[in-house]
């Protein structure tokens, strides 16, 4: 529970600094979603999982991160 909700801080944090840096809209709204992703993923999570199951909010988290940077470097070259 307590990953969920650091997760969805984190992306509330994103959202807000979009507010103030325009420029970060896009990997924000990645980093949002991302969160909420992340959140529902730890939140169905059991200890009976197998292996790939209880990895899956980590790769989640990696694919949000990945997204996140590819779109700030596609803003900064353009």
């Amino acid at each position: 529970m307590s990953i969920a909700t650091g997760s969805q801080t984190m992306g509330l944090a994103a959202g807000l600094t979009a507010i103030w840096w325009p420029a970060t809209l896009a990997p924000a709204a990645a980093v949002v979603l991302g969160a909420v992703t992340v959140s529902v993923l730890c939140l169905r999570g059991s200890a009976e999982q197998d292996r790939a199951g209880r990895r899956r909010p980590y790769r989640a988290f990696m694919a949000i991160q990945y997204a996140a940077n590819a779109s700030l470097l596609v803003h900064s070259l353009l």
